[in-house]
């Protein structure tokens, strides 16, 4: 007899890296940045984030907003302000339309929720860009509830509210720490998503019910993958 998730099973999905990829958030942040550097100097935008993008991937993102401001011989002090202009910028991003699809197709059939770490205000401008409100039927964010992860109190939240149960829900994340060791907490299933910056890093801890995708387009499978594991 097929295990197939039943109707209704909670799917709870993390945000970035997970249904889209959060480079493009961070190029959208660096945008605006460039914008602020650019209004200081009068250096075409242009160029400044060329040299804002340069300086990230060579260096990296620790200390990449003090190298810039020294690099236009700026004050120190600009850096508080360009922090803030990274976190409360609005983002550009856009919904891979076969994401949207799979989350429409999805809910046809199961409830679904996106759980997301991370300063809320940020992550609400991610959510309102994307698109997302509508196509689920429940946003959690972390940080409002407390439960930063691998804490799985969020995870828990989202499936009481949405009428499911952890032993019947599937957590789907690309993180192998704070989706999977959350999903071993909860006592639950998860899906990891090997993509993006923790493609290559295994889960070295992981739930009895496990399962890996290339791709979060391959959800549906997996999915269908779980449900025959819990018989």
């Amino acid at each position: 007899m097929s295990g197939r998730p039943a109707v209704n099973t909670v799917i709870l999905f993390d945000l970035d890296d997970t249904l889209y990829p959060e480079a493009d958030y961070v190029r959208s942040g660096h945008r605006a940045i460039a914008q602020t550097l650019a209004s200081r100097t009068g250096n075409p935008t242009d160029s400044v984030y060329a040299a804002l993008r340069y300086d990230y991937c060579k260096f990296g993102r620790a200390g990449l907003f003090d190298r810039i401001v020294a690099a236009y011989g700026l004050p120190s002090s600009l850096v508080k302000e360009l922090v803030r202009t990274y976190r409360l910028h609005t983002p550009q991003l856009s919904l891979d339309p076969r994401v949207r699809d799979l989350l429409t197709d999805l809910r046809k059939q199961h409830k679904i929720a996106v759980v997301t770490d991370g300063d809320a205000n940020m992550q609400k401008e991610k959510v309102q860009a994307l698109g997302l409100a509508g196509l689920v039927d429940l946003v959690v964010y972390c940080w409002e509830l407390d439960a930063r992860k691998p804490d799985p109190g969020a995870f828990l939240h989202a499936t009481e509210v949405l009428g499911g149960k952890p032993e019947t829900a599937i957590i789907i994340g690309d993180d192998p720490t704070h989706d999977v060791e959350a999903a071993l907490k909860m006592e639950t299933a998860c899906i990891r998503v090997r993509a993006h910056r923790f493609a290559e890093i295994e889960s070295l801890t992981r739930p009895a019910l496990y399962t890996e995708i290339a791709s979060v387009l391959d959800s549906r499978a997996a999915i269908d993958r779980v449900g025959d594991m819990r018989g």
